[in-house]
């Protein structure tokens, strides 16, 4: 993993919702986007810009590489999700004691 993920940086929707949980494929996706985004891979870049890549043609390529990918090397992702998980019901949690809070000074 060439990236730092934050987890617990998304907090509430603005509708005061909490935001879903990311599945380790999204994680992975995240940082192998970044790099067709990258100064430090100017090949890929370069497709990428110059239009021999598309966003479907990097997505499937993503999607290929994360079929191959050793299971022992899935595990940094898997627990970024263990971790994203954990936020949510926190979040989820939080939202829920608003709710009543709120409901309890409606009544008052």
């Amino acid at each position: 993993m060439g990236r730092t993920h934050k987890i617990g940086h998304h907090g509430m929707t603005q509708q005061g919702k909490c935001q879903n949980t990311r599945n380790p494929f999204a994680f992975f996706v995240h940082d192998q986007r970044a790099k067709y985004y990258a100064s430090d891979s100017p090949h890929a870049l370069k497709k990428y810009k110059d239009g021999e890549m598309g966003f479907m043609d990097v997505m499937q390529e993503i999607g290929r590489t994360w079929k191959n990918l050793p299971e022992a090397q899935k595990i940094p992702y898997k627990t970024l999700h263990a971790q994203d998980k954990m936020r949510n019901r926190r979040e989820e949690e939080l939202h829920r004691e608003r709710k009543k809070e709120k409901a309890i000074k409606f009544l008052e």
